[in-house]
Order: structure tokens, then sequence, then C-alpha cells
């Protein structure tokens, strides 16, 4: 699939799966973990295609992210093979795992602070947020403006431990839609063997120009269900928020403590 459908796909996934997440895990998710989660989710859904020079997730930082490319190609075995399989969830997910650990000194921050920059970044590339016209001014408009979010979000730790989650989702997620196509994924790279999610009658070309719109309207439809579980998740936050105990309303009966002395609500 195209770079602008794999975000999108991201992001609606990863909030329709903390909503699934909040009924099966009981777990329950910070409004900070779930805006930097659903942003790094999205980012991460075009990590596998880090593995071709081209592709949206490689033009983020211009000729800096394509050098890295050429190198995860190369060392991948081309593009759809080792970064499309479970060895390349495996590895981004233990690379953000393991980035996010590494923080506590000058150098993990560093590392760590690009990382989540060129997450970011590649979300940035692939809505065409673009400051200049020229390719090259993109990529550093694109480094300058998502070092500095995530500096911050790094700086004051503000949902960081979701980032390993979110990286291994959005992998997941890639290949699970490009498992969908008519080139396959190798799941279990080195194996030579192309696996499929749907029926031959039933999958599309990436890119593809004529035929039925697909992925227009897998675009749509992944922008309405992030907007609405999106929305859901907030006001379902904000309900479930506590009120603090100095303004709840008392209970008769219940002890208060005002001024420094203890009082009893009278009964009704």
């Amino acid at each position: 699939m195209m770079g602008r459908t794999h975000l999108l796909s991201g992001a609606a996934s990863f909030v329709a799966a903390i909503e699934l997440g909040k009924w099966l895990l009981d777990r329950q998710f910070n409004p900070s973990e779930i805006l930097v989660g659903t942003a790094v989710c999205a980012g991460a859904a075009l990590l596998p295609d880090t593995d071709q020079e081209r592709s949206t997730a490689s033009l983020t930082f211009s000729v800096l992210s394509q050098a890295v490319a050429r190198i995860i190609g190369k060392i991948s075995g081309g593009h759809r093979e080792a970064t499309h399989s479970l060895l390349g969830i495996g590895a981004f997910t233990g690379l953000a795992w393991l980035l996010l650990n590494l923080r506590g000194n000058l150098i993990g921050q560093v590392l760590f602070v690009h990382f989540l920059s060129f997450l970011l970044g590649a979300c940035m590339r692939a809505l065409h947020m673009k400051a200049f016209k020229r390719d090259h001014l993109v990529g550093l408009g694109n480094y300058l403006v998502s070092t500095v979010i995530a500096y911050g979000l790094t700086r004051f730790n503000v949902g960081l431990s979701v980032i390993p989650l979110a990286v291994g989702f959005g992998v997941y997620i890639h290949i699970l839609w490009d498992s969908c196509t008519d080139s396959g994924c190798p799941i279990l790279w080195p194996l030579p063997i192309r696996f499929h999610v749907i029926p031959k009658r039933l999958r599309w070309s990436t890119g593809a120009k004529d035929g039925f719109p697909v992925e227009p309207i897998l675009s749509v439809v992944f922008s309405a269900v992030t907007i609405a579980a999106s929305v859901h998740l907030v006001a379902t936050e904000s309900l479930n928020r506590p009120v603090p105990a100095h303004v709840a309303r008392p209970e008769p009966g219940e002890t208060r403590r005002i001024d420094g002395e203890v009082a009893v609500v009278p009964a009704r």
C-alpha cells in the first residue's frame, strides 16, 4: 500500500486496539499515552518500507534517511523481505525498547530522540506537511520540527512507556495490510514463501491507477475510525476521571478535615 494509507491504518488500528484493550485486558491508557501512541504507531506503520530508498519513510529526512534506507535494504535483502516478516516486527520492537531504556545517559537520549523524531517526521512526510518545496529542504524542515517535538516529549517523559508497544503494533499492521496485496509478505523470512491473508480475487496492486479504488476508500475509512475512536476515548477519559476529594460532594456521616480540624458531615 501507499505511505499515507499505511499511516492512517496505523493510527486507526491503535486507537481501535485501545478501545478493545480496555475491555479485554483491563488496561487503561492516559491521554498522553493515547496521543503519543497513536502518532508513534502511525509512523511505525511506515517503518517496514525503509528497505527501499524512494518510500515515504525513507524520504522523511531526505538524503540522511535515504542513506540509512540503503543500509537497511542491503541487510534485509531488498524490498518486502526481512522488514516485512516476524523477524522485522521483533527487530523494530526490540530497537524501540532498547532505545527507550538507554535514554538515561546522554548518548542513549540522543539516539532515542532521533528515533522518535524519525517516527514523527514520517507522519508529517506521509501527510505532505511541507514547509519548503525543494525535497532536501522538506527533509530539513521535517527534521527540525520533529526533533524539537521529540525532545520535548522525552524531556518531560510524556507517554513514552507505550512507544515499544506502538512500534511493534504499527509494524505488524503494515505487514498485515501488505499481505492483502498481490505481492504478499514473507512472514517467515528467510523462507521464500509469500503469505496472503485474503483470497486472490480480493487482492489489489499497490499504487494501481486502474480498477477499483481500494486505497482511497481505505484511507477514508481509516480516517473516520481514527477520529471517531479518538473522540470516544477522550470523552470516556473525561467522564471516568475521578473528582478530587476537596471538590467532591460529601456524603452524610463522612469525615472531612477542614482547616486542620476533623469534622463530620451531619446527616440530612
